[in-house]
């Protein structure tokens, strides 16, 4: 399965933790129910910046659920790495063609 569609299935999911927490870390969270990916924080390293799109996308459209899926997004380490890998892919990207593009794209 691409890396957009476990970040699309763990969202579809339901719970912040399925799309914040490591593996190692999700049995500390039951209150969250079943956990059932942690696709953002295991595969932040090989996303790319359509990957680090979708992910902000969905993290985005969780927080607006309401105000304890807020804060789980927002006090989640993963968003600050998140953006972080967004920030050094773009500086990395200088003003290389498509740089535009990328802009765009985590826009969307």
């Amino acid at each position: 399965m691409q890396v957009n569609e476990l970040i699309i299935a763990a969202a579809e999911a339901g719970d912040s933790h399925s799309l914040c927490v490591p593996s190692a870390t999700r049995a500390m969270f039951h209150v969250w129910g079943t956990l059932r990916l942690a696709v953002i924080g295991e595969h932040l390293p090989q996303m790319n910046l359509v990957n680090m799109s979708t992910s902000m996308h969905r993290l985005a459209k969780f927080a607006g659920r309401g105000p304890e899926a807020h804060l789980a997004v927002v006090h989640s380490p993963v968003l600050g790495a998140l953006r972080n890998s967004i920030r050094i892919t773009l500086i990395d990207l200088g003003d290389k063609a498509g740089l535009h593009q990328c802009l765009s794209n985590i826009t969307w």
